[in-house]
């Protein structure tokens, strides 16, 4: 089968999103299928073709404002199925390329991820008419959590909750790389790391984390928050101020990003 991922978010840009797609795209290139994903060139800074091991990647430049972008998206969609052929499925990651889509023909698959559902969802009014209109384009809804799936409104699609998979291969403990990471990081050797990766938006309760080190007792506990997000002034703010409490002992590093291949 062909397959045609869409997503603003791709390796190098780091997230969960973006990890979503690369993992999934190379395990269905795995098991024999022609895939290629469609994603966003961040300033500029990648190129706009590459052969990710299999996997071809086009990134796209968006010129306009967030408004435009799935005009955009979906633009460059039809020229590059004009150039390679329809694909078998295409599958769109996040509400932003559904906007504007309008390609009759080809199953849509769509994964709902983002904390902006949730957030359109709790405001209610217009914005969930309009979500409504955009989920009704899709032909299956996936979702990696039930609460990203439990829509409040009726959709034609079947909805499927698939939480995401781990690959066990991955994490290997490799005694030469974490004492190189803790080196890096200041950390010594007894130290116990507690390692937290979430974005800090609304749905992921990233806030009521940051309000309970206050409460930590162990002087040898360390911990280190990896993630960005809209919630960031606020959470780092409670995450400083309950560092002073416990007399700058260096308990709490916030780092924004983080190579996810490392992560493991």
């Amino acid at each position: 089968m062909k397959i045609l991922m869409v997503s603003l978010d791709y390796p190098p840009t780091a997230g969960g999103i973006a990890a979503h797609v690369y993992e999934l795209s190379h395990a269905i290139k795995n098991q024999g299928h022609e895939v290629s994903v469609i994603t966003l060139n961040v300033k500029d800074q990648w190129k706009k073709y590459e052969d990710d091991n299999g996997v071809q990647v086009y990134r796209i430049s968006l010129k306009g404002i967030g408004l435009t972008y799935g005009f955009e998206i979906n633009r460059f969609i039809k020229k590059h199925i004009r150039k390679y052929g329809k694909p078998d499925i295409i599958h769109m990651h996040g509400m932003r390329p559904l906007e504007f889509y309008n390609i009759a023909g080809i199953p849509l698959v769509y994964t709902n991820h983002t904390s902006g559902f949730l957030k359109r969802v709790q405001k209610g009014g217009y914005r969930v008419l309009l979500m409504k209109k955009l989920f009704n384009k899709a032909d299956l809804i996936l979702a990696p959590s039930e609460e990203l799936l439990d829509i409040p409104f009726d959709v034609r699609a079947k909805k499927v909750f698939i939480s995401n998979g781990v690959i066990a291969q991955k994490f290997q403990r490799d005694e030469l790389k974490r004492k190189e990471l803790r080196e890096a990081l200041n950390y010594n050797d007894t130290d116990i790391v507690a390692i937290i990766t979430r974005r800090m938006v609304w749905k992921n309760g990233v806030e009521f984390l940051a309000k309970a080190t206050q409460y930590i007792k162990n002087k040898k506990l360390k911990i280190l928050f990896i993630g960005d997000g809209e919630e960031k002034e606020k959470i780092v703010e409670h995450f400083e101020k309950n560092y002073q409490k416990l007399g700058g002992n260096s308990k709490i590093l916030v780092v924004e990003k983080f190579d996810w291949s490392m992560i493991a």
